[in-house]
């Protein structure tokens, strides 16, 4: 099952899985991206997916989906996104991103086999750490988003150490590709070198010196 399944990477991983084979779930708000979902229902294995359309904050849902399709593996990908638009709707992300994921595990924990459930977090759980970055920072959150997904990493592995769960977890940094959404820098980079026109990159302040922009790359 793969929750947000209609969203930027959400939409590449069920084409993946149906690529391969596989039996998909997907469970989407009641309004997803309209460009990705004609995508997908257009792959020719389409046949192999069944659509969910669902508030995930609906416990009993979570536990009947989860039951009568057997689900053996959750990709949760499904979560309001904005680090910018946490700042003024925090109560959203917050109560949206963490209920989402404890109703998951909850339903996970209540049906036998109980499914695996990958937990996807973000980069910004480490904050205003300076480059370079490791793994094994102490996170940071500075925002309600970023905050959103910190603790959604410490209820997985409290759901571990308890219940048993299997529930690995992996923070993106930036992802780009098709039908990633249009205000993603590195899309506006393509877009203004293909036209030709030149490249704004910001610097910030930090203790009265100004320092250019700074980025690890693997």
């Amino acid at each position: 099952m793969v929750t947000g399944g209609f969203g930027f990477i959400g939409s590449h991983l069920v084409e993946k899985l149906l690529d391969m084979g596989e039996e998909v779930v997907v469970l989407s708000n009641p309004k997803p991206p309209e460009n990705n979902y004609k995508y997908i229902v257009s792959n020719p294995s389409s046949h192999r997916m069944k659509i969910v359309y669902s508030d995930m904050k609906d416990l009993g849902l979570m536990v009947n989906i989860l039951r009568t399709s057997e689900v053996e593996l959750v990709y949760h990908l499904a979560a309001v996104a904005s680090h910018r638009l946490s700042i003024r709707e925090p109560h959203v992300y917050l109560e949206n991103n963490y209920m989402s994921l404890l109703n998951l595990l909850e339903a996970a924990r209540a049906v036998e086999p109980s499914p695996k459930i990958v937990f996807t977090s973000s980069s910004s759980v480490y904050g205003d750490h300076q480059p370079p970055l490791k793994e094994d920072l102490e996170p940071r959150p500075t925002g309600p988003y970023a905050l959103s997904k910190f603790f959604g990493e410490k209820l997985c592995k409290l759901y571990v150490d308890l219940y048993g769960l299997d529930c690995p977890i992996i923070r993106y940094f930036n992802v780009v590709g098709e039908r990633c959404r249009g205000n993603i820098v590195f899309k506006i980079f393509a877009e203004r070198i293909f036209s030709g026109d030149s490249l704004d990159v910001n610097g910030r302040w930090i203790d009265g010196e100004f320092k250019p922009a700074q980025r690890d790359f693997t």
